[in-house]
């Protein structure tokens, strides 16, 4: 069975969401906000479930949410003396 795809909500949808927004909300108060500034919220819990709240990306552009997650963690490897390169194993229609 194929995977339902991620649909972008305008609210939270249950308790790791609803988190992760007010954490959102909190940064754009931040005296050093600025218009502009882009939110990733992740959210773990001990039961292995997950949340992740954006702000500040367009619904219909999120893979540039995942491609700033993806920069992020390659300068985080890097920082460590690690390499991490992304490689995509099928193109979205394939097999």
């Amino acid at each position: 069975m194929p995977k339902q795809p991620i649909v972008p909500y305008e609210k939270p949808q249950d308790r790791l969401t609803r988190i992760g927004g007010a954490m959102n909300d909190a940064a754009q108060l931040h005296p050093e906000s600025k218009k502009g500034d882009r939110y990733v919220s992740l959210i773990y819990d001990d039961d292995n479930m997950a949340g992740i709240a954006l702000h500040g990306y367009h619904p219909e552009k999120l893979h540039e949410a995942l491609a700033d997650i993806f920069m992020h963690m390659r300068a985080i490897a890097e920082a460590n003396g690690m390499s991490l390169d992304f490689i995509p194993l099928k193109e979205k229609g394939e097999g």
